[in-house]
This record gives C-alpha cells, structure tokens and sequence, in this order.
C-alpha cells in the first residue's frame, strides 16, 4: 500500500494551527481556555444567525459543533457561534479529554515563535502594550533589525537591541547592557517547552 500523499507543508500547516489556536486564546472562543488545554478553532454565523457553529480541535481530536432549526429560521439576533456552539463545544471536551494527557500541538521543524506588536504587526519592541507570540517560517519573519535616526545619522541595531535599552548614546553596539533594561520585550526565543515533546502552548 502506497504512503498517502503530503498534500500541505508542515510548517504552513502549523501557522494555520497557530493562528487559530488566537481564536481561543483572544478570540472569539476564549471561554474555553478555561480548559487549560491546547485547543484551536474557528466560530461561524450566517446572516441573521440562522446557523452557527464552531469547528474545534485539539492535537488528536476534532470536534464540529452546528447550531440551527431544521427549517432556518433566526435563532436570535444576538446568537452567534460564540454563544451558542462553543459553550457545547466546552461541554464536550471537558468530559473527552478529561483523562487525556496533556498534549501540545506539534511544531515542526524551519518554524521560527516571535513576539508581535498585536496592533501593527511589526516585531515587538519595549513598550508595547499588547504583544502576542506568532508563528513564522524561518526567514520570513519579521526583521531583527530597526532602523533609528541619531547623531550619527541613520543606524541598524537588532530589535532586541533596542528592547535591551539602547538609545544612540554610542556609534557601535558595543555599549549595550549586558542585561535587559525592566520591561523589556525579549524577541529571541519562543515560550518554554514544559511538555519535552517539542511543542509549545
């Protein structure tokens, strides 16, 4: 019997996962983290929220919730995905993975985890106010360089650099601190691996 086919590149397919493993973590299905679990997904209504639904997974579990009357008619106009099919969606697994191990979504090898300013999509830097971990293919994220006007003119220094508390003071990079300034935003590495699989929550 013939190997099936790979029909998507593993780390393309991973960011799709990280992106909607956002939907729970600061989406529209954030009351499910209170599952404490790795969990990705998506909500839908239809207009007049006729139908809803949420479509949920786990790493070794995919669960699809649907929402609506048999002859479509407003379930009402408040109704969305997110109130009314993933708080069954939750019901759901919290009862299926109640004795299952604790497993993170696999990450496979060339992705690159890198703090993000949420509301410009820049690489994260000292500061920001909402930074959030995404997914890159190694070499295409971000810039590790930020481009500063001082009075030696226009200068390149490492984003982390510039978190770490650089100023322009100095023309060579040579005076950064060895330690991070307070509150800096250290963009280098991705969240602890607590699972020793090499995933990450």
């Amino acid at each position: 019997m013939n190997a099936p086919a790979q029909i998507a590149d593993p780390r393309t397919a991973y960011q799709i996962v990280s992106i909607l493993e956002g939907v729970v973590q600061r989406g529209t299905a954030a009351s499910i983290k209170t599952l404490n679990r790795p969990l990705a997904g998506k909500t839908g209504t239809t207009n007049e929220s006729k139908d809803a639904w949420f479509i949920g997974f786990s790493p070794d579990l995919v669960v699809g919730v649907y929402m609506g009357f048999d002859n479509p008619h407003s379930m009402g106009k408040r109704e969305t995905g997110a109130s009314v099919a993933v708080p069954v969606f939750q019901a759901f697994m919290q009862e299926a993975l109640q004795d299952a191990p604790l497993t993170p979504f696999r990450v496979p090898p060339g992705i690159r985890q890198v703090q993000i300013n949420a509301e410009t999509g820049a690489r994260a830097q000292l500061g920001d106010a909402h930074v959030i971990w995404e997914a890159f293919v190694t070499g295409t994220e971000p810039s590790d360089e930020v481009m500063f006007l001082s009075d030696q003119g226009v200068q390149a220094l490492p984003a982390n650099a510039v978190a770490f508390g650089y100023q322009g003071q100095s023309s060579t990079p040579s005076d950064l601190t060895a330690q991070p300034a307070a509150g800096a935003i250290v963009t280098e590495e991705p969240p602890p691996d607590i699972s020793g699989t090499g995933g990450i929550y």
